[in-house]
């Protein structure tokens, strides 16, 4: 269950830098936000799509 996670984690995160990153040379009101603020909510997105699969 612990990998599958972090699995579905890493790829979930990779998906959102991809979709990101041809933005990346505009400078980003939301860069601003803290870091840990930013893996916060991402976390949370993943634990609702994985709940959502079950």
């Amino acid at each position: 269950m612990n990998n599958s996670k972090l699995y579905v984690f890493q790829f979930h995160r990779t998906k959102k830098s991809q979709i990101a990153n041809p933005e990346s040379q505009i400078p980003n009101p939301k860069s601003q936000i803290p870091n840990h603020f930013h893996n916060f909510f991402i976390e949370k997105e993943t634990e609702m799509m994985i709940l959502n699969n079950i």
